[in-house]
């Protein structure tokens, strides 16, 4: 049996999420108008770094841990911008810690 895919891309601010949705459709049209093999494509867009690791993990659960997703291939990407880690010495954000979580 092959599985269904889900691609989950979440993105820090509204205009990051703007740009990937529009990023994957420029892929898709030059791509013969495939939906790179995934039966659904959802975003979410956390409004800004903070809090960030919570919101992703409480909308995945939310949304995705349920009986409709248990057969599902789930692919996350996790889109943020780096200027925001550039001067700080200790990142807000563990994503090891969120990678675990999410598995």
């Amino acid at each position: 049996m092959n599985k269904k895919r889900l691609l989950v891309i979440y993105t820090e601010g509204e205009t990051d999420e703007e740009f990937y949705k529009r990023l994957l459709i420029e892929i898709k049209k030059n791509n013969n108008d495939k939906n790179f093999a995934f039966k659904e494509i959802d975003y979410f867009c956390a409004k800004g770094i903070m809090r960030f690791r919570t919101k992703i993990i409480n909308y995945f659960k939310k949304k995705f841990c349920v009986s409709k997703y248990c057969h599902y291939e789930k692919v996350i990407c996790l889109c943020y911008d780096l200027d925001v880690f550039e001067y700080s010495s200790k990142p807000p954000i563990n994503w090891k810690e969120v990678e675990k979580i999410i598995i």
